[in-house]
């Protein structure tokens, strides 16, 4: 069910770059603030960079952090990570962040932002391996 969800996603992304650099600066600038959050073990302040559907859905910043722990260890520790071109999508905008794990293996992650009362929040992370790249 996740390979046929992430397809899905894939083949909604229409490639459209957003010309706006400050949605584009501020939507990165959230991601980077939860991924050190996850790297500091504040799990409060990387639940609060999430969306409300994905607050109610995990209930509580621990049962969220044990989840991105267990589900995406290489968003919960990457080795390295790149910001790619913010996209205009169908579902709104997107946010593809190459990511390297501890063992090499490379991902790409599209972060699904949504703006609520001003302030951008993830409303989900799709995440892909790249066959070949790393090892």
């Amino acid at each position: 069910m996740r390979h046929i969800l992430i397809a899905t996603f894939a083949a909604l992304l229409t490639v459209l770059p957003v010309q706006a650099e400050e949605p584009a600066d501020t939507i990165q600038g959230v991601i980077v603030s939860q991924l050190d959050a996850f790297g500091d073990n504040d799990l409060n302040a990387a639940f609060a960079h999430a969306s409300p559907m994905i607050q109610s859905k995990f209930q509580t910043p621990e049962i969220f952090g044990r989840m991105v722990r267990e589900g995406y260890p290489m968003i919960w520790r990457p080795s390295s990570f790149e910001m790619r071109e913010l996209q205009e999508t169908d579902w709104g905008l997107v946010q593809p962040v190459l990511f390297q794990d501890g063992v090499g293996r490379s991902f790409e992650a599209y972060y699904e932002m949504q703006q609520i009362e001003g302030v951008w929040r993830i409303n989900g992370v799709y995440m892909r391996e790249i066959p070949g790249v790393g090892s």
